[in-house]
């Protein structure tokens, strides 16, 4: 007798664990894709700033044409020398054109690519710091939005589960942007970028040795997952590149030409055209 107790116990303990188990699994948010952090159940965002290489994904799988490409005079010399090797469509100086793996096709476009060695000489020509890791930027809001629905068209290839890819609200801003202090912490000397919390305007800094790649912190552009990321996951919600949201005109988060109070989710910025600051990322909702 004693031994059935047990054993319904153990029965009742381990239907239990899988109703646990099977709750977690109908929790999953299903707008999470590849590149994206949750910021609630239904909803998902990219982890970073759109990149100049996930621009170039979108060039190359869309036959290079013409209107996609940033416009030269809002973007740096060494991404005007990229982005204009592109526009020969063949024979390439610093990328070379690959097949995507299953993750990328699905999320990019069956068409990848490869820097090439040459690309090193983008980086040392820079007077910035250059990389195609950086933010995508010299693009208008009718280009975003373009990506915005190229992606979405390439994902919901693939998924059961359809879902929309939009620019994000001012209010979902307000949302995930929870003020990140700008800085110094008081253990770190402000005489180093080091000490800053975010790419933002101020008074040039000097560098320790093992920020050597971050030369321009407060004065341009730095790779988009620079920095800690917040709590839900996301890289230079605030500072670096400032971003578009869905009403034309408007950005949030300020840059690095922006002061760090520029940032904060109270604040807003405005634009007419493609800027040298100016990029976004996507938000993922259902369909």
């Amino acid at each position: 007798m004693t031994n059935n107790l047990v054993m319904q116990k153990l029965i009742l303990v381990i239907y239990f664990l899988c109703l646990i188990f099977l709750d977690s699994l109908g929790q999953k948010n299903p707008t999470k894709i590849y590149a994206t952090v949750s910021i609630d159940n239904t909803s998902s965002m990219d982890a970073t700033e759109v990149t100049i290489t996930d621009w170039i994904y979108f060039i190359i799988n869309n036959s290079y044409n013409a209107a996609l490409f940033p416009a030269s005079s809002s973007i740096s010399n060494s991404t005007k020398l990229l982005f204009d090797d592109l526009k020969k469509e063949k024979d390439f100086e610093y990328v070379e054109i690959i097949k995507n793996n299953k993750l990328l096709r699905e999320n990019y476009g069956s068409k990848g690519f490869r820097a090439t060695k040459k690309i090193k000489n983008l980086v040392e020509a820079d007077t910035n710091y250059f990389s195609v890791n950086n933010p995508i930027v010299g693009i208008s809001f009718g280009q975003a939005n373009k990506y915005c629905e190229w992606r979405k068209t390439v994902v919901n290839k693939t998924t059961t589960v359809q879902v929309k890819i939009t620019l994000p609200s001012i209010e979902t801003y307000k949302k995930v942007n929870v003020n990140k202090d700008s800085l110094c912490k008081p253990e770190i000397s402000c005489d180093t970028c080091s000490g800053y919390q975010l790419n933002y305007s101020h008074q040039k800094c000097t560098l320790s040795a093992k920020y050597k790649a971050s030369t321009t912190q407060g004065q341009g552009l730095l790779r988009a997952d620079s920095y800690w990321p917040s709590i839900l996951g996301l890289y230079n919600i605030q500072g670096n590149a400032a971003e578009m949201t869905a009403p034309e005109g408007i950005t949030v988060g300020g840059s690095f030409r922006h002061f760090a109070i520029d940032s904060y989710n109270n604040k807003t910025q405005t634009y007419g055209k493609a800027e040298e600051w100016l990029g976004f990322r996507c938000l993922i909702t259902l369909q």
